[in-house]
């Protein structure tokens, strides 16, 4: 044995000499000592039993106090949870199609107020398990985030093969019309299948009611666009994960797009852009490196007037991407559109005489301190360390100010062609290069656009402005005119002679 041995030993020997000393004390003074080990014995089973967790029977039992079944459904109950101190109301429905039961509180005491809330539960839960939907109920904002958690795992850089970001965005808002919508009616809360379908056929008109920053009217091709984007997140989330039924999705009444005679888009006459180019070459500040930015903005207008680009195009197109053409042309280039910068997916060429705005570019950019690298955006925000490309709302704003002091704008505006836009570039091109005669299949192929599309949305030529190549074309009939003219007169000569003569 080890010293250490023996101390524990004695240690254990005294504490026992200690127990029956007290213990010969409590006998001296009359105390049953057979009675006190017995009742010790007694409280400790009882201690034991009271902290061991209910199980099987006896934890149900402990739980569901008071039940009363729903409709003599042996399947549905209401009860009364006696595990808590308030004692509430709960509602239990088994679903034999899912893993576990429907269990909800009725938030109340009452038992009438529990019987009759049960009663609506008990109808609209067994219906969903009927049709095979899920019991679990979303509100429309829910809906929508799931909808958008699922497209933006499609999301590329390259159209046509999922999502750019550009319409990511664009879905997000148009969603968002429509939660401002729920809430005015005081349905955020609402879960969708109590959403009624034909609640929501006034939308349209919602919407056209709301005021525009601008004091503009709303676009009604836009507020069909929300009722679309709606209808396909309901369809694509809600019926699909068996939230709802087909039928339950909302109704949208559609708004007719009135049907325009003239531009699609306003654009500006041949003399009108030249005389806010004109003022872009002297629109001036007290600012060295205020008129650089301006002398980049006015290279940018021409250039997108010059080519007919997108403007994402111009403002994703990197210097290694500009060709010099090697011909007799001293001021042409070509414009390599990639094809995740553009529209449709595909990349394409742009020929155009504007390598002396290309060259104007890069020498104000030096001016601000920085200079263009191969891999750089031709148009990139020189203030920033990351040379991210200048945004569309950085150019459109310029354009806003420019049309303005320029005092274009005004004289727009009272000819009712107000919305002048980065885009109208595009238009103007398109439209100027039918105006020549240029083959509509070669321009398709340069603007990177369907034929189709060409004569629908862009060739829609000003007769007014091109009545004289219409009546030259027309002076191959002269001669039958002239023969026309003269039997109409002999006629009416004839007859005008019969006349007086009576």
């Amino acid at each position: 044995m080890t010293p250490s041995d023996s101390r524990f030993d004695s240690q254990i020997g005294n504490k026992t000499l200690q127990v029956l000393r007290d213990l010969q004390d409590l006998s001296e003074q009359g105390v049953d000592l057979l009675s006190l080990v017995s009742a010790l014995q007694t409280q400790q089973e009882a201690r034991q039993i009271a902290e061991r967790p209910l199980k099987g029977e006896e934890q149900v039992k402990s739980i569901f106090q008071e039940k009363e079944l729903i409709y003599e459904d042996e399947t549905a109950f209401v009860y009364r949870r006696g595990d808590t101190k308030t004692r509430p109301y709960y509602i239990r429905i088994n679903d034999s199609k899912a893993d576990k039961p429907f269990i909800a509180s009725l938030c109340t005491t009452n038992r009438h107020v529990a019987i009759s809330k049960a009663m609506e539960i008990y109808k609209n839960v067994k219906g969903k398990i009927a049709r095979g939907e899920k019991i679990k109920a979303i509100t429309t904002k829910e809906l929508f985030e799931r909808y958008l958690n699922q497209i933006q795992s499609k999301i590329t850089t390259t159209p046509h093969e999922g999502i750019v970001p550009e319409t990511y965005r664009v879905k997000k808002y148009l969603l968002n019309q429509w939660l401002k919508f729920i809430d005015e009616n005081g349905w955020s809360e609402t879960p969708i299948d109590q959403i009624k379908p034909e609640s929501t056929r006034h939308f349209s008109i919602w919407m056209s009611n709301q005021p525009k920053n601008d004091g503009t009217a709303r676009s009604r091709e836009h507020i069909n666009k929300i009722g679309v984007e709606v209808i396909k997140a309901y369809k694509e989330v809600a019926v699909r994960e068996r939230f709802i039924g087909q039928y339950q999705i909302p109704e949208v009444d559609k708004i007719k797009n009135r049907q325009h005679d003239g531009y699609k888009r306003d654009i500006l006459t041949e003399e009108e852009f030249d005389e806010f180019s004109s003022f872009l070459e002297y629109w001036s500040s007290d600012d060295d490196n205020e008129d650089l930015k301006r002398e980049i903005f006015r290279c940018s207008i021409n250039i997108l007037y010059a080519t007919g680009m997108r403007v994402k195009e111009i403002l994703g197109m990197r210097v290694n991407e500009i060709m010099v053409k090697d011909d007799e042309i001293e001021d042409g280039c070509i414009f390599k559109i990639r094809g995740d910068n553009s529209k449709t997916g595909k990349g394409r060429f742009v020929p155009a005489n504007c390598l002396s705005m290309v060259k104007l570019i890069k020498g104000a950019y030096e001016l601000l301190g920085v200079k263009h690298e191969q891999n750089d955006f031709l148009l990139f925000n020189p203030s920033c360390k990351n040379r991210s490309p200048y945004t569309r709302q950085a150019l459109d704003h310029r354009l806003r100010c420019a049309l303005k002091e320029s005092g274009l704008q005004k004289k727009l505006i009272e000819q009712g062609r107000a919305k002048i836009s980065l885009y109208s570039s595009r238009h103007y091109y398109i439209t100027r290069q039918l105006e020549r005669g240029v083959d509509k299949n070669f321009l398709s192929k340069v603007v990177g656009t369907g034929l189709k599309n060409i004569e629908n949305v862009y060739g829609q030529i000003d007769v007014v402005r091109n009545a004289t190549k219409i009546t030259n074309q027309l002076e191959t009939n002269s001669e039958w005119q002239k023969r026309t003219v003269e039997i109409s007169l002999r006629t009416i000569n004839k007859i005008a002679d019969t006349r007086k003569n009576r």
